[in-house]
């Protein structure tokens, strides 16, 4: 649940998911792709996005169809250990 994700947030928060899962208030809402392949396309810019509004967090829902929501699962994950600062 994405609300529950960040409710004690005390910093920016940004969500990047598809389009069925709703916004949270408060929350910037980065990209809400179709699908796994416009997620794809989504991704690196809509982090770009959160790092230039100055997020700490971005909530990342990832697609769950297909070969190619495994990749963008694990592209979300390299961003993620990359980000551990």
């Amino acid at each position: 649940d994405v609300a529950a994700a960040v409710a004690d947030a005390t910093t920016p928060v940004a969500l990047l998911a598809p389009a069925s899962v709703a916004t949270p208030a408060g929350v910037r809402r980065l990209a809400a792709p179709a699908d796994a392949a416009a997620y794809a396309r989504a991704l690196y810019a809509a982090l770009r996005s959160a790092d230039d509004a100055g997020c700490a967090t971005v909530v990342a829902v990832a697609p769950d169809d297909g070969a190619l929501a495994a990749a963008v699962l694990d592209r979300l994950r390299r961003a993620a250990a990359g980000s551990a600062r």
